[in-house]
């Protein structure tokens, strides 16, 4: 099979780090109006659109796909949130499926050996970790909310798990899909 690029969309990066700005410019008149309880909240989420902003710009100068897989595994460059986790090859997937929290849709990737994968990312990306399994979810879950729209979910679903499968044949494996 063909390595498949998901490209990054430049317009929907500003128009959130438009977005970003502009909602941490409004906890920032809160912060200035408030009293104590309300300037822990106001707090945290100028801190939280900060942080967004500064990962939505850093997405914007990287120069690469948002997602790229291919026969030897998939690189996630856009999701956790914007910067990704990176390169997680065939031998270390369990299983991909498409999954919806609230209104967001998402890639969903099990990790085999979860303990082994964690340790082996930033710190920053073990927080995002952490909270999707204290919700329920996969180790691993990608959005493309910031990715053209060249590609549906289930499409890319479909593309990732064939090349899963065929890894799997290559290897000899049997997995759930496999079965």
């Amino acid at each position: 099979m063909k390595e498949v690029v998901v490209e990054k969309s430049m317009s929907k990066i500003l128009f959130l780090a438009c977005g970003s700005l502009l909602l941490g410019f409004f906890w920032l008149s809160r912060l200035l109006q408030g009293n104590i309880v309300e300037k822990g909240f106001d707090v945290f989420f100028i801190f939280f659109c900060a942080m967004f902003l500064f990962v939505l710009l850093r997405a914007l100068f990287k120069h690469e796909g948002a997602m790229v897989i291919n026969e030897e595994g998939f690189a996630d460059n856009i999701s956790l949130p914007g910067i990704g986790i990176g390169f997680i090859s065939w031998e270390q997937v369990e299983e991909v499926r498409l999954s919806t929290f609230l209104w967001m849709r998402f890639i969903s990737v099990k990790i085999k050996d979860a303990r082994n994968f964690e340790a082996r990312i930033p710190g920053y990306a073990k927080i995002w970790i952490k909270l999707n399994k204290i919700i329920g979810y996969s180790s691993v879950n990608i959005s493309l909310g910031a990715a053209k729209k060249t590609y549906r979910y289930k499409d890319v679903v479909g593309i990732m798990q064939g090349f899963l499968d065929a890894s799997r044949e290559q290897h000899g494996h049997v997995g759930p899909s496999a079965q």
